[in-house]
Formats: structure tokens, C-alpha cells, sequence
């Protein structure tokens, strides 16, 4: 099986050489993989390093090579020029700033080889920070691809004509993604292929050219994927987010550069949309701004846990054999390997053995059939009495893991050892289920179910589903397991037990996912079920003695200033040097070829509004002195004033001295010089005014 590593450089220097060295330790026949690193007209030393690495590890791989392109066309246009070069069996779109692990080849091997002829696609896992859009954690199934890292099989790729050119950045995976899906094919998460990406600097960063991009890139997927509807829907939430964008002059110019782009192809998009969408049975989601459901906790720092704690999954099931194979089904996906599954089954009646017997080969895992009806947690007690592990967890036969959640149990385990419960964030789904049968469902809607996850919490409700905690064995043969008189809210009564003596460590990241029901009918009569346990467990609090200090609760409104105490010389000097650099920018405009060849165009609208403006003026004093029967007029003066001014700022604002102009008169003429008719007429986009990720 051969790979065409295909990588977009663009000043990326710093980046070449841990990347080349990643690939070159891969635990893979490296004559099977082909670099090609094509080059979007760097400036700086990246071609010197590309030949400097070709020199030492060309006679390593299949093939090496540099494709220098005439100009920066983006990265979707360097990426199609990579993969032309190539002939391999794959090809494998991968970003620059990346160090793949050693076992990624051989994980997406044999990934690829399992799966079926349909799948087109396969996406990698990034660490630290795993992409959070939603995947089934049952077939792996995903909506769309990142373009950091990605393999498709070739005859996929010529057939869809790779990236769309006229995409700069920003989008264009999301839309080869739902090209492919168009024609048919499927695309699969590969979480056990992973690589190191680092896209950001800092947790939560939010960079200005990917704002702007993926708005404008919103926009062209409405016009290419959407129907009307769809693309005047834009229109509507863009308003919404306008004051980001306008917060910066950076986000303003490259918006409305990339929405040129959108608006020049519209066209071409809408006949994309009636000769290749229309007629295929695909049919995109537009939720607002994003194309897929986000889990929680997009940046927790994703790693492999030094130690390896053993854990038993205790599945508690009763007669649902095919929901049952599902939930095993995600279990074989877990990243992390140590664990054992322990299936109970309830009910006189056992009919799940073939099921369990199906996995004996890819799982390690046990069958308890307790032959008698005795409910929910008379079953759960049998499975923590029979596990045989340190840590152990409950999956209920209708909920799922997805891939990493042992992997961040094992993390949160390694990092806080003193404590007893570990608790994920997860998803809840209502769930929409065939009457007749409860194996054919669908999601309605999804939603992260916690944030941030407090001691007290647990005692003002039920915060957390039985599926997202792993905890300690032993609190369970000290403690006792689930009363026996519940048949719910057994999972809340059985943490508060176990937080009156032992703590527990949180990670926010979603890593499971429940159904609830969707109807609300159905949803309040689970809801009034439950609450039927409510004062059962209420009473039971108060032998429930537990160990919450007024810090606790304080904490939660107040939390020491983790940031550097800054004096007043430090804020004056920090004031300054940002006006210096707004000072920069404003003088830069001025000396700017744009700003001089406008200045026939801006010079008469100023003119117009001194003149006007100075017999406005003495036009509201002559009204004022006749008196209120006249103030409709002076109304209407006044706005027609506002009017000429809002029309010169359009034109092109005038210009402020920097030397002496306040930090706001600054702020304003830069966005709005740069938002001018005059800017947008004459200024000439260059190939430095974008750079490729």
C-alpha cells in the first residue's frame, strides 16, 4: 500500500525538519511512501531547508520531492499540485507543522483494509488538541475531514478534482469532504492513527485569518451545498457576528478579501450545486457557523498516559442483543487497551451469549447471566462483586464510549492519584426510536451535558450520567454499591456515598455519549419516573456527611488573580507601545500608493461636508431662535448632516494626525479607511496578504 504524502509549504522553515524526522521513524516500509512538498513562493529560507532534508533522507523514502509553485494560490491549490505529482495508491494530505507517531501508518493500513469498498476517507487524530466535531462511536462514520491530515484513496481523488481552487483557505476541506459524500463514498475517524499538530499556540487562541476565512468560507458552502434558504440564512447570523469581525482591522480586510473570492465564483458554485448535489441523496447541516455537533473540552490537552491502570467496563443489559453488539462495537475502538469487559445480563431468559461470543476475538471480555428478573442495580452489584480490577465503570447497553475515554481515565487516574471518582464530560442525544424496533434510531439534536464540574454540584442534583465516571474498586468494598431499593437516581445516591470519602478529579472533554428520549412526552414521563426516587434519596442525604468547606462554595465566585501583578509604569509603557503600533499602521495607510491615487476621490465629499456642514449649522441656530414648530425640520436636517458624513466615511474617512489623535480617532480610521470604497477600489491583494496554515 503506497502513500503520496503530500504537504503545502509557505514559509514554514521552522517547521520542515521535525516533520521530515517524524515520518522518517515511521514503523512502515518507507519505499512506500512518496513527500511531495509543494511550495507557495516562500520568502524565507524554506527551500534551502527542503533541499537540505532532501539531502539527507531522500534515499530513505520512495520518492522526495519540491515542487516550487509560481505564486501563493492558496492551500487547497498547493495540496492538488502535490498530489498530480504522485501515483501512489493513496494520497495523504498533511499539513506542515505536524510530527506523525510511529504506529500511524501501520493504524491507517489497517484501517483501510477493514473497511468497507464505500469509504473513501480517512482522517488521523490530532493531538494535543483533538478536532471536537462529532464521529459515530460505533462505525467511526464522520461528516467531514480535516485538511491537516487526511488519506484518500487516489481514484476518489481524481475523481472529484481534489480542492476547489478558488478556496484561498479555510473550508476547503469541509467542502472536498461533502464533495465526496455527493458522489456517494463515506468518510471514517482513524483515532488510533495519531499525529501532533500544532495549529495553536495556546489553548482557546482564536486567530484572526480563520475567523474571517471560515465565515466567508460558510458562505461558499451555502452557495455550492445549500438552497436558498440556506445561503439568505447567512445574511442573518453574519449580522450576529459582525462585531467580531469589525473589532479588527486585520479580520475586516482579510473578510472581505476572501468574500470577493465567494462573490466572483457564485456562479460556478451554483451550477456545481444543481449538477452534482441535486441529483446525489446528500443533504449538509448548517448549524449556524459550524457543519458538525462540537463535544466539549475542544482544548484538553490530549497525551498518552505513562501508566497503564487496568479497568473493567461492567456492560448491564437486558434483552437488546443488536444494541448490545453496538455498544460493544464502540468499545473496540477504545485507544487505551488495558481493560476487560464484563457483560451481566438481567432476566430469566439470557439471550445475549452469541452476541458476546461474536467479540471473544477482539475483546477481552466475560459473560454473567444471573438467570432471574432482578432489576438495575441488583445486576450492577453482581458486576462490580465479579469485576477483578483496580477501576472500574458502567456502559449501560444503549450508551457508548468513544475512542479516547479510557485513554483520559487513565490520564486523570496518572495526574490525581489521591482520588477515588474520575468524571468526563459527555453528550446527550435525544434519541428518536422506532416503536416496532429499538435497534433503528436516529439523534434529533445534541448537547454537551457539563462544563466545569463541582464538589457541590453533586449535591444539588445528579450532575453526571453512570457512563462518565471510572472510580476506585475499593470504595465499593468499603462503601457499599447501589441500594438495591432504587430503581433510579441509584448512580447520584451511590457519588455522594462516595465523596463523603474520597475526592474526585474532572476532565471537561466529552468522551461518552447517552440517549434520552425525544418527544417531550416521552422525556417528561422518564423525568416524572425518576423524581419518584427523589425523596427516597433526599432522606438518605442526611446521614451523608460530606467533606465541603466554605471554599468550596466560595471558589465558585472568586479565584485568586492567577495574573501577574502589573504596576503603573509597566501599564504606561503598555499603552504606549500599542499606540505606537496603531500610529504605525495609520501612517502606513497614509504613505500607502492606495491612499495617495484616492485622494481626488476623497477630497470633494470632505469638502462637500465642511460646506454643508457650516450651513447646517447655522440653519438649526435661525430654527432653534423661531422655536418648537419647527422641530421635525431640525430633525430632519440633523440626519441628512449624519447622512453626508456617513457617505465621506464610505468614500474614504479623513485623516487624523497620529502624532496627536486620541487611541479611538486611531482604531476608527484604520478599520474604516480599509472598509473605504477607495481602499477596496484601488488596493491590489498580494500574494503576502495570505499565508497557507
Amino acid at each position: 500500500m503506497t502513500f503520496d504524502v503530500c504537504m503545502v509549504t509557505y514559509n514554514s522553515a521552522k517547521w520542515i525538519p521535525a516533520c521530515v524526522r517524524a515520518l522518517a521513524k515511521a514503523e512502515y516500509d518507507l519505499k512506500c511512501i512518496n513527500l511531495y512538498f509543494a511550495d507557495n513562493s516562500s520568502t524565507d529560507d524554506t527551500i534551502l531547508v527542503l533541499e537540505r532534508q532532501k539531502e539527507m533522507y531522500a534515499d530513505r523514502f520512495g520518492l522526495f520531492e519540491i515542487l516550487r509553485q509560481p505564486e501563493n494560490g492558496g492551500f487547497g491549490k498547493g495540496s492538488n499540485a502535490a498530489a498530480r505529482a504522485g501515483k501512489g495508491d493513496f494520497v495523504f494530505f498533511y499539513n506542515i507543522d505536524t510530527e506523525i507517531f510511529p504506529d500511524a501508518f501501520l493504524k491507517l493500513e489497517a484501517a483501510i483494509r477493514k473497511a468497507s469498498s464505500q469509504t473513501a476517507a480517512f482522517e488521523l487524530r490530532q493531538f494535543p488538541y483533538e478536532h471536537p466535531k462529532y464521529y459515530d462511536p460505533v462505525t467511526l462514520e464522520t461528516s467531514w475531514i480535516s485538511g491537516a491530515c487526511f488519506v484518500l484513496k487516489r481514484s476518489v481523488f481524481e475523481e472529484t478534482g481534489g480542492f476547489d481552487e478558488s478556496i484561498f483557505m479555510y473550508g476547503e476541506d469541509v467542502d472536498l469532504s461533502w464533495h465526496i459524500r455527493a458522489l456517494g463514498y463515506r468518510l471514517q475517524y482513524v483515532p488510533a492513527a495519531i499525529t501532533w499538530h500544532h495549529a495553536y499556540q495556546k489553548p482557546g487562541e482564536e486567530k484572526p485569518l480563520q475567523l474571517a476565512g471560515s465565515i466567508a468560507g460558510n458562505l461558499l458552502l451555502r452557495c455550492k451545498y445549500g438552497n436558498g434558504r440556506d445561503i439568505r440564512q447567512w445574511q442573518n447570523l453574519y449580522e450576529q457576528i459582525k462585531p467580531r469581525i469589525e473589532a479588527s482591522p486585520e479580520i475586516v480586510t482579510a473578510f472581505h478579501s476572501q468574500l470577493k473570492r465567494v462573490r466572483r465564483n457564485r456562479k460556478q458554485y451554483r451550477e456545481f450545486w444543481r449538477d452534482t448535489v441535486c441529483p446525489s441523496a446528500f443533504c449538509p447541516s448548517f448549524l449556524e457557523f459550524d457543519y458538525e455537533f462540537a463535544r466539549g473540552g475542544a482544548f484538553y490537552a490530549s497525551h498518552l498516559p505513562k501508566k497503564t491502570p487496568e479497568f473493567t467496563v461492567i456492560v448491564r443489559t437486558y434483552r437488546r442483543p443488536e444494541l448490545l453488539r453496538m455498544t460493544l462495537e464502540s468499545l473496540c475502538h477504545q485507544t487505551y487497551e488495558k481493560f476487560q469487559v464484563l457483560v451481566v445480563e438481567d432476566g430469566v431468559d439470557p439471550g445475549a451469549e452469541y452476541v458476546v461470543n461474536a467479540f471473544r476475538n477482539r475483546l477481552n471480555i466475560r459473560y454473567l447471566p444471573v438467570n432471574a428478573a432482578l432489576g438495575r442495580c441488583m445486576v450492577g452489584n453482581l458486576g462490580l462483586e465479579a469485576a477483578q480490577t483496580d477501576y472500574v465503570c458502567f456502559l449501560d447497553d444503549d450508551d457508548y464510549f468513544f475512542a479516547e475515554h479510557l485513554e483520559v481515565m487513565a490520564c486523570l487516574i496518572e495526574e490525581q492519584p489521591g482520588c477515588g471518582l474520575f468524571v468526563t464530560g459527555s453528550v446527550e442525544a435525544r434519541c428518536k426510536t422506532d416503536p416496532e424496533n429499538a435497534e433503528k434510531f436516529h439523534y434529533l439534536s445534541k448537547r454537551n451535558s457539563s462544563g466545569k464540574l463541582h464538589l457541590v454540584d453533586f449535591f444539588s442534583g445528579n450532575p453526571i450520567p453512570i457512563q462518565a465516571a471510572v472510580f476506585r474498586r475499593e470504595l465499593f468494598e468499603q462503601y457499599g454499591g447501589f441500594d438495591e431499593s432504587l430503581d433510579a437516581l441509584e448512580d447520584w445516591d451511590l457519588w455522594m456515598r462516595y465523596l463523603t470519602h474520597a475526592s474526585f478529579a474532572f476532565a471537561e472533554k466529552a468522551t461518552s455519549i447517552y440517549k434520552v428520549p425525544a418527544d417531550n412526552e416521552s422525556f417528561g414521563e422518564r423525568d416524572r419516573f425518576i423524581g419518584k426516587y427523589r425523596k427516597q434519596v433526599f432522606e438518605k442525604m442526611a446521614s451523608y456527611q460530606g467533606l465541603i468547606s466554605a471554599q468550596d462554595i466560595y471558589g465558585l465566585f472568586w479565584q485568586p488573580d492567577s495574573k501577574p501583578i502589573v504596576n503603573a509604569d509597566e501599564e504606561v509603557l503598555l499603552e504606549e507601545k500599542e499606540m505606537e503600533v496603531l500610529r504605525d499602521t495609520v501612517r502606513e495607510i497614509q504613505r500607502s500608493t492606495t491612499w495617495r491615487i484616492t485622494f481626488p476621490i476623497r477630497v470633494i465629499p470632505h469638502l462637500l461636508r465642511l460646506v454643508t456642514g457650516f450651513a447646517g449649522r447655522i440653519f438649526l441656530i435661525l430654527l432653534s431662535i423661531l422655536g418648537k414648530l419647527f422641530n421635525k425640520v431640525a430633525k430632519g436636517v440633523c440626519k441628512g448632516m449624519e447622512g453626508i458624513d456617513t457617505f465621506c466615511d464610505w468614500i474614504g474617512p479623513s485623516t487624523p494626525n497620529p502624532e496627536t489623535a486620541e487611541k479611538i480617532v486611531l482604531q476608527r480610521f484604520i478599520q474604516r479607511s480599509r472598509n473605504s470604497l477607495s481602499w477596496r477600489l484601488f488596493h491590489k491583494e498580494t500574494k503576502d496578504d495570505f499565508k497557507t496554515e
